[in-house]
């Protein structure tokens, strides 16, 4: 990652303080802005700044990230991330609009955590062999903590699966835009030459579209959450679509004690479970 590629998402004192920082962006994986507290960049090591970020310079940071109309991304902020250009992803603290029982909006930002997308080809190149058996996929839950690399995997799955080497049919369910990076329908990063996407669609819809006009062998998505999520892979799999998708948690246990998903793998829709336990590390594959 060059160090000219992130400097719009932050005013030109914070990317000042950036470009001069001793870690190289290619390695950071967090930067994390507070008011009342210096800039943190999170990589392989931790850097700390000097300056004390006031609530002025989070406020214009904000602005910048949702391409200066606050406004018209309350509606992922009252989920209290956006998603960026590129595929990063960037979380908000502050303070809760409330409306009949439900949080309609976002406001008084108080701090940022930008969450660096990153494409490592060949990320997924030890669990691949594993999930392939000749000319199908078993159906996969990759499960872990945040900020291990479910992402990352899944990306490079999908780049690798809809290759002219494996040539499968491949098809993306991105509700926040973090897989593939659309970009105006381009997608900005390597997702396969045989791979379609739907960007921004719950992923209920998103996959339901797919199945109904895409033909895809294969659906790939990220952090499943409830019942309507589970409803959608059964779907999938019930008409011979494969499935590869992600979760937070623990581990196979940890997924059991979950509505929906717990079904799921507990009728053996999941062939396999692949659990993470950090960056790139790989606990288990079962």
């Amino acid at each position: 990652m060059e160090k000219n590629s992130l400097s719009y998402f932050f005013p030109a004192e914070i990317a000042l303080e950036l470009s001069a920082m001793p870690l190289p962006l290619g390695d950071v994986r967090e930067i994390r802005l507070r008011a009342g507290a210096p800039l943190v960049v999170v990589g392989k090591k931790t850097y700390v700044g000097e300056k004390i970020i006031d609530g002025m310079t989070v406020e214009r940071t904000a602005q910048r990230m949702c391409l200066n109309s606050v406004y018209a991304k309350q509606e992922e902020l009252k989920n209290g991330f956006v998603t960026l250009p590129g595929g990063h992803r960037a979380g908000f603290c502050g303070r809760a609009v409330m409306e009949n029982g439900h949080v309609r909006a976002l406001t008084d930002i108080s701090s940022i955590n930008l969450r660096i997308a990153h494409e490592i080809p060949g990320a997924a190149d030890k669990i691949l062999p594993a999930l392939v058996s000749g000319n199908d996929i078993h159906n996969t839950l990759i499960v872990s903590p945040p900020g291990c690399g479910k992402t990352t995997i899944l990306r490079d799955i999908a780049r690798q699966l809809g290759s002219r080497i494996y040539g499968f049919r491949v098809g993306i369910a991105d509700e926040r835009g973090e897989i593939a990076a659309m970009h105006r329908g381009t997608a900005q990063c390597d997702i396969g030459i045989f791979t379609d996407v739907y960007d921004g669609f719950p992923k209920k819809d998103a996959m339901q579209m797919l199945l109904r006009g895409m033909a895809p062998k294969v659906v790939i998505t990220d952090e499943l959450g409830g019942e309507e999520d589970e409803e959608a892979v059964r779907a999938l799999t019930h008409r011979g679509v494969r499935v590869i998708c992600s979760l937070h948690g623990t581990g196979r246990e940890d997924a059991l004690s979950r509505p929906g998903i717990g079904a799921l793998l507990r009728q053996g829709i999941f062939k396999k479970v692949v659990t993470l336990g950090g960056v790139g590390k790989i606990l288990s594959i079962e």
